[in-house]
């Protein structure tokens, strides 16, 4: 869980203004997305072959000949 001065400190490293009334509401959405990365990293992707691009048409480095 994260505490009043991460968010303090994450806003200060990010230029953000965060004032006292709305610390509360950002430490609880910055929680949520902390959360779904920790489902992702939960993923197997042992045999996911990496890509450039979601896109297959997009995958690719150089034009086909």
């Amino acid at each position: 869980k994260l505490k009043r001065e991460d968010v303090t400190q994450l806003g200060v490293l990010a230029k953000l203004a965060i004032d006292e009334n709305t610390i509360s509401d950002v430490k609880s959405r910055l929680e949520n997305v902390l959360e779904l990365v920790n489902q992702l990293q939960t993923a197997d992707t042992v045999n996911i072959e990496p890509m450039a691009h979601p896109q297959p048409d997009m995958d690719r480095l150089i034009p086909s000949l």
